[in-house]
Order: C-alpha cells, then structure tokens, then sequence
C-alpha cells in the first residue's frame, strides 16, 4: 500500500500550480462540453489549502537523524564526474535537505540534468495535448464505468477528504486520477510541489548559471503511464486511495527514510509494494526509464568532460533495478558520496 508515495518519487515532477491551473483551464476551455468541470475543480483544488506543521513522529525522527543526509552518488571515469541525487517532487516547505555538499557539486557542475521540463510554455503545451490524448476518456465514457462498486466507494471516500466529488473525476483515466488524487492529498497533508527539490535545484541551477538538461518529456511520461493496463492502473488508484484513509502519514515516513539518507529503507517502501515492486507499472515506470537513462548516463561519460549533476526521483536510486546497480552491471564504478569524496577539478 505505497502508491501515493511512489507517485512522488518515481512520477510526474510537479509543475508549478499557476501553470497546472493555465493548463487545465486551456484544456477545459477548448473541451468544455464533453470534460465537465472536473479538471478545473482539481487543479484548483491543489493549489489550496492550509498547511499543517510537520507531525510529532516526524519531528522526532528529524532530530534522532539530524546529522544525516539524503544519499548521493559518484560515477565517474577518467575526466568526466556524474553525481547522481535522488528526489522528492513535493516536500513540506520547513524540510531540510540542501547541504553545502550538494551546493557545491551544483556549482561545480558544467550541467545539471533532471526527469523532465514541466515548466516550459513549450513543455506544457505539450502536456497539455498529452493530457487530452492519453489520460481523459472520450465523451461518453467515465471512471466511474470501469470501477467495481467496493473500489469506487474506496476511491470516492478518498476524493472527498480532498473536497472533491468523485465525479469531479469522471474524465480522467486511472492512471491520471491517481496522480492527481496523489497530489490533492499531498497538498492538503501540507506538501508542496513549490517545496519539492527540482523546484530548489532548478532556483539554484538558475542562479550560477547552470544549464539544466532532461532525461525525456512530461508529454513522453504521461504516455509511459497511460501504456499501462487498464486493470493495473485501476489498482495504482484504488492503492492510493486506501493509503489516503489507512496510512496518512506514511509520506512523511517515506520522507524522512530519503532525508537521513536511508536507501535501504527507502528501497523496502518500493519491494514491499504489490504494484510498485514488480509487474507492468515496475517494469515501465522504474525499469525501463532507469535503462533509458543508464544509455544517455553512459554517452555522456563518453563524449563529455567535467562535472554533471543527476537529479531524479529518489525512487530510481534504490533496489536492484536502481540507476546505480545498471551502471555497475555495465562495468563502471559508483560510490556513495560522503565527506571524504572530492569533486574533481
């Protein structure tokens, strides 16, 4: 039962909520007869919200770890240097992760590389058209059809903790309702897309002048996650539904693991989950994007020298099909940074 929180560590980087609203109005605007209001309601929906303060629990696992760190790693051949990062696409504003450690490798990096561009007008006319393509069902067709009635009581308790109707989601394919479900719920949990490191890297990124680069498209993601079953991706929303009402507070868990550093831990949230450890959504969303990028990973250890930066998903930097365990497999050394690693001039 993991599904809202893989959601944020291996899924869609989250675009800034006035861009999300633009781009659901634009998309609401040029389908208004057959979309309903639903996807205005939820882009609206996730923007708002009071933040609560961080949990007792959690505040107690931050102080026993306080001098840990979220895990990084070094693969690197005779003149190129590649720190791999790994990420929370939606964090509480008062988490703290960003130590001198990774500010200086930021700085000493001749690029930075991310998942995707989610900010762009270029990238999110794209998104756009994706949305309409591969996540909302044509008119005369609705979530609610393709539901059992113990999933649909399941997913419509879970929508209204967000103060959506379950037919607000009645145009969205699974795979859709489940991101955005996942998102609604982070939201009013307290988490915050703003927060989350892409965003922090990227400010960071713009202020030293730092190219930032990208592994695919938000476009070629969404397809990713619409090529999956639709029975599967029905199970990827009914589990994020049920960790909404049984385990709200296992983001914060999940969060804490990637702070103090904790792969191991992380790594069992992903090899204990039935839809997330192995099968169709394992093998496209994890798998097949980590053998993807090991190839560009690899070319630019090939054709570049200097200092490069990866940050992804912290999702793709655990387990056995983690980024770092394929580069192994290919011959290269990886290590895990910690003080004692220097950066390479």
């Amino acid at each position: 039962m993991l599904a809202l929180g893989v959601l944020v560590t291996i899924g869609l980087p989250m675009a800034r909520c006035g861009s999300w609203v633009d781009m659901m109005r634009q998309i609401l605007d040029r389908a208004r007869a057959g979309l309903g209001l639903g996807i205005f309601v939820l882009a609206l929906a996730a923007c708002g919200g009071d933040r609560p303060s961080f949990t007792d629990q959690v505040r107690e696992i931050a102080e026993a770890n306080r001098d840990e760190q979220p895990a990084m790693w070094d693969v690197s051949d005779e003149d190129t240097q590649v720190f791999l990062f790994g990420t929370v696409h939606t964090l509480r504003p008062e988490t703290e992760w960003l130590t001198g450690r990774v500010r200086e490798r930021i700085e000493a990096a001749k690029a930075i590389y991310f998942e995707a561009d989610v900010e762009s007008q270029r990238a999110l006319d794209r998104i756009e058209i994706a949305i309409a393509q591969f996540g909302l069902y044509p008119p005369g067709t609705s979530l609610r059809d393709v539901l059992d009635d113990a999933v649909e009581a399941e997913i419509g308790e879970a929508s209204e903790l967000v103060g959506v109707p379950l037919a607000g989601f009645d145009s969205y394919r699974p795979w859709l309702a489940s991101l955005t479900l996942a998102q609604l719920a982070s939201k009013a949990q307290g988490f915050d897309g703003n927060a989350g490191v892409e965003d922090v890297l990227g400010a960071l990124a713009a202020k030293t002048d730092k190219p930032v680069r990208y592994f695919e498209t938000g476009a070629e993601q969404m397809e990713l996650f619409a090529s999956i079953p639709e029975p599967v991706q029905i199970k990827m929303l009914a589990q994020t539904a049920e960790q909404m009402l049984e385990d709200p507070l296992m983001l914060d868990r999940m969060v804490a693991e990637w702070a103090q550093g904790d792969a191991a831990g992380l790594a069992a949230f992903f090899e204990e989950d039935e839809i997330f450890g192995e099968g169709p959504v394992f093998e496209t969303m994890l798998k097949g994007r980590n053998e993807n990028w090991v190839e560009q990973i690899e070319d630019l250890l090939e054709a570049e020298a200097g200092v490069f930066f990866v940050a992804v998903g912290a999702g793709h930097l655990v387990g056995e099909a983690s980024l770092q365990a394929m580069l192994r497999a290919r011959g290269h050394e990886v290590v895990r940074v910690d003080k004692t690693n220097e950066i390479r001039p």
